[in-house]
């Protein structure tokens, strides 16, 4: 029987796990290309453009691993869908209190 663990995840922690995990099965088995849903990486060039950001702080955020991203052959390549998500998860609540904000992180001049 296999140990079971409970940690604790905020909501959106969960649903980005549980999001990559379904690309992750999805894609394995290629059903992601067949249902249309396979997602055009952006270089850091059009992350930055997408965000509004300069690419100096796409890098600063990088290497803090603030914002969603990988590596391959040392170039960074980002997911749109993940990006989105990222900035979803810095909107502010209702009673106008604000989660951990991914665009006050790390302020452009």
């Amino acid at each position: 029987m296999q140990e079971i663990r409970l940690i604790q995840l905020q909501t959106q922690e969960l649903r980005m796990i549980v999001r990559e995990e379904l690309r992750r099965v999805l894609s394995e088995t290629g059903l992601l290309k067949a249902i249309g849903l396979h997602e055009e990486l952006l270089t850091i060039e059009q992350a930055a453009q997408m965000l509004g950001l300069a690419k100096s702080t796409i890098y600063v955020l990088t290497s803090r691993q603030e914002i969603p991203c990988f590596k391959k052959s040392r170039r960074l390549y980002f997911r749109r869908s993940e990006l989105l998500t990222w900035v979803e998860a810095g909107r502010r609540k209702p009673d106008g209190k604000e989660t951990v904000s991914p665009s006050n992180s790390h302020s452009d001049e």
